[in-house]
């Protein structure tokens, strides 16, 4: 039997959409709920506080700067800047920060992402039966397969319990789609600006999001069933883009967020990016069921060319540090849709490939978990503590620190952002992405009364191993230690293999009381005994069968 053209029908003849009743009735429900269900469950692997990602605080702080002293930056000592990436949440994160100042904000953060999360899980199990009864297919299959890729993808859960703006960005993608489907199917002129509306904002809470926007703008003027609602759709859009930038140029002097010049673009690790996400996010085959759907679906076929322009922005990014794939959401929410619609749809050897590509999709993300890349633990607890003590030490009105989030919610004072997230100056620097050259004078200039460096060394007498600190802060380090200007103070235990080594500025005093008494030799001292001890037990040991390197400082990524 031939396929049932989608074309068949005009607009106007289409069935109305009936809400779970076009994912056939109560089985078309309990899928829904059965999906949902299974997106709890992954929410409560990632219950642990220490899945919250250190990032999320910095937009919390701008928050709470923004409350108090009425200007949107991380750091009121500097001129602002914009450090985040994600206005909307940062202005949704008010609403609990102003009544509630007292409680840590990742809190209300979590749960409100898990909620989103579940929106988003609930929205696109309902579209994918709706796109596969348009198309011909079975709408209960399509509900299922696209609730197993969604269900099995921890990751986009991790993300959603970061406490960032993954999972509004998410639930706003999925919130477009449906409403442009629903527009697509009926019609309705109020459908249309709920659309624009939702596109627009997508764009407020990632600067991927307007290329989104753009594009859905563009799909809506070049296809003809959704022409006549053009202006419906990007009235909104435009609006809310040209609101923002004006904002941006205002507040920051900028049209674009600080981390552009702080996260230059890497396509060669964007392409690496990407491919890790098609190998374990969609487990390779787990495109199959998207070729199928776009060959058999319009509506499909526009969506999924809107995700892949998306995508190879992301590939030109240079994509991210973070576990799973957050930057590829919306090619990820698309593929999982195409699984379910291609799966309803499909017929014979096609049925089977798509089958198998849920399959696929399903193994490549278990393989994701099973290896510890699907999310992480980040010891903000460590940092929210150890900013509590900078906060308690008398004096200490700047510090100068990588991870800079928790810390900086909890120390009110200044802070020197290694990474130049927050920090216009840094950012402009050359190099990429946590590997910026080293402005010694500027730190100088700062003269910031502690500066924190990680390591996964923990400083000992006798130092057991070469020192190994962070990628970003060799160069740092290695100034540290020989210094006239600072001394080694702590050593503070982070958890995960990391240990905070403390360096307070020579003059100036870290209380025992809070840091604990200060230790007898410095690095400097313990590196170089080191390195003696291994020069006299080299001597006995042949040149060709030493393995030990000399080097006594070097970086090292977390694993």
């Amino acid at each position: 039997m031939a396929p049932r053209a989608e074309s068949a029908q005009p607009a106007a003849a289409q069935p109305k959409d009936a809400g779970t009743e076009s994912a056939g009735g109560a089985r078309g429900r309990f899928v829904v709920w059965a999906s949902l269900l299974a997106a709890a469950l992954q929410l409560a692997r990632f219950q642990n506080p220490e899945h919250a990602i250190d990032d999320s605080w910095v937009s919390f702080r701008v928050a709470r700067n923004w409350i108090e002293a009425g200007v949107p930056t991380f750091d009121l000592s500097r001129p602002p800047v914009e450090g985040m990436t994600n206005l909307l949440w940062t202005v949704l994160s008010m609403a609990w920060i102003r009544p509630f100042p007292d409680v840590d904000p990742i809190i209300p953060a979590r749960v409100l992402g898990g909620l989103l999360y579940l929106l988003t899980v609930g929205l696109l199990v309902r579209l994918a039966a709706r796109v596969a009864r348009e198309a011909g297919g079975n709408p209960p299959s399509a509900a299922v397969a696209t609730g197993l890729a969604l269900g099995a993808s921890g990751w986009v859960a991790f993300h959603a319990m970061s406490g960032m703006e993954t999972a509004l960005y998410g639930a706003l993608f999925a919130l477009a789609l449906d409403r442009l489907f629903t527009l697509w199917v009926d019609g309705k002129p109020a459908v249309a600006w709920v659309a624009g509306g939702a596109l627009g904002l997508a764009a407020v809470t990632r600067p991927e999001g307007a290329l989104i926007a753009a594009c859905g703008c563009l799909l809506v003027l070049l296809e003809k069933r959704f022409r006549p609602h053009w202006l419906r759709v990007a009235l909104p859009v435009v609006v809310l883009i040209v609101a923002t930038e004006v904002f941006r140029w205002r507040t920051y002097h900028s049209l674009l967020p600080n981390t552009f010049g702080a996260k230059p673009v890497d396509p060669a690790t964007g392409l690496r990016y990407f491919w890790n996400f098609l190998l374990y996010g969609a487990g390779l085959l787990g495109v199959a069921g998207t070729v199928v759907a776009a060959h058999r679906s319009v509506f499909f076929r526009w969506v999924a060319g809107l995700a892949a322009v998306v995508a190879v922005a992301t590939v030109v990014s240079g994509g991210d540090w973070m576990p799973g794939f957050r930057r590829h959401l919306p090619a990820a929410l698309t593929l999982a849709l195409g699984c379910g619609v291609g799966t309803a749809i499909a017929t014979g050897r096609t049925r089977w490939l798509a089958l198998a590509g849920v399959a696929c999709w399903m193994i490549g993300n278990l393989a994701l978990t099973l290896r510890g890349r699907d999310s992480g633990l980040y010891g903000t607890t460590g940092m929210a503590k150890l900013g509590s003590m900078a906060q308690a030490s008398p004096g200490v009105g700047r510090v100068a620190l990588s991870d800079i989030g928790a810390f900086g919610w909890f120390f009110r004072g200044s802070i020197v952002d290694l990474y130049g997230l927050t920090d216009a100056h840094l950012a402009s620097l050359p190099g990429t992405h946590g590997n910026k050259a080293f402005d010694e004078a500027y730190l100088r200039a700062a003269a910031p009364e502690v500066i924190v460096i990680r390591s996964h060394t923990a400083i000992s007498n006798p130092l057991q191993q070469e020192l190994l600190v962070a990628p970003n802060e060799v160069s740092l380090a290695r100034w540290l230690i020989d210094a006239p200007e600072y001394a080694y103070r702590a050593t503070f235990p982070l958890g995960g293999g990391w240990h905070l080594l403390v360096f307070g500025r020579r003059g100036f005093t870290l209380p025992d009381s809070i840091w604990g008494s200060s230790p007898p030799k410095s690095p400097a001292q313990l590196l170089a005994e080191r390195q003696a001890r291994q020069e006299g037990e080299a001597q006995n040991v042949a040149p060709a069968t030493r393995t030990e390197p000399l080097v006594p400082l070097r970086g090292q990524a977390d694993p």
